[in-house]
């Protein structure tokens, strides 16, 4: 079987033992793999690190601990991560990252509203949710060469702005701007590793540090984009899974949505309504 490098930016602590059950079936699809793990070198972690690094080694003992400067979000960190890893020693690289799961916040991606903890699922179930999903997936990258990512159906989606602000970045990475500009919401994702060889013209110390929500025209918002992009510019294709069926779940969420929304809008400014009456406006921080 050919070798997987898995990369998980843990941000959130308390989401470790999630993250170490899904990543366990990949084990159980005896799937070899490395793992490699990015946390916040800020002070204010260092203490809690100390439990979860142990946890980690002692059921990976070979895992490869990269602490980052809070910048870039999730990417900046995967970029690091990139730096470390050869990626001419794997096939594939899996990229996970700790997420929000609080239900009030929510995206509307292919004209359907997804709450924050829904949309975390879907992105976990749908790539490592069970050692069948894992087999399935490494399958379908093995069968065929043009696949070069693969995503959730569901959060696969089109770039619908003016695609020029994204021309620069797409430049510095020797890749052609081509339409649709298309990825996968939430940067999470299986990808074949030649396809990453251009992300390390970039150093985590090209990303802004991370505040509160990803603004748009940010480093970490384009490359979000470029990660799909890095895929199609290469003569490759993104494939929807989907394996579960989630309308129930994604009608419960528009159904909370009415009594209480919170969103941040692309200019940083947050809201929070209620019974759809807007009840608090926070302008974003300069």
């Amino acid at each position: 079987m050919k070798k997987l490098a898995v990369c998980l930016h843990l941000y959130d602590l308390s989401q470790t033992e999630d993250f170490l059950e899904k990543i366990n079936h990949i084990k159980e699809a005896d799937i070899p793999f490395d793992l490699f793990i990015s946390v916040s070198n800020a002070a204010a972690f260092q203490k809690k690190q100390i439990s979860v690094v142990s946890k980690i080694t002692q059921l990976y003992p070979d895992a490869v601990i990269i602490p980052t400067p809070n910048a870039g979000y999730d990417i900046g960190p995967f970029i690091e991560i990139l730096h470390h890893i050869d990626l001419n020693q794997y096939s594939y690289i899996l990229k996970l990252h700790t997420k929000r799961r609080e239900k009030i916040s929510y995206a509307k991606l292919n004209r359907k509203r997804y709450d924050t903890a829904l949309w975390r699922k879907i992105l976990l179930n749908e790539l490592i949710g069970s050692k069948e999903i894992v087999l399935s997936n490494i399958e379908e990258l093995n069968k065929n060469d043009t696949i070069g990512m693969i995503g959730p159906t569901p959060l696969i989606v089109e770039e619908k702005n003016e695609l020029t602000e994204f021309a620069q970045c797409a430049a510095s990475l020797g890749l052609s701007l081509t339409e649709p500009l298309t990825f996968v919401a939430g940067t999470m994702f299986f990808i074949k590793s030649s396809l990453l060889k251009p992300f390390l013209n970039y150093q985590i110390s090209d990303f802004a540090p991370t505040e509160a929500a990803i603004h748009d025209k940010t480093l970490a918002h384009t490359m979000e984009r470029m990660f799909g992009l890095a895929v199609t510019a290469q003569k490759h294709q993104i494939k929807g899974v989907s394996y579960h069926n989630y309308q129930l779940e994604s009608l419960r969420a528009s159904i909370r949505r009415f009594f209480i929304q919170k969103r941040h809008t692309s200019k940083g400014k947050l809201i929070i309504k209620v019974f759809m009456i807007p009840v608090y406006i926070k302008k974003a921080s300069k």
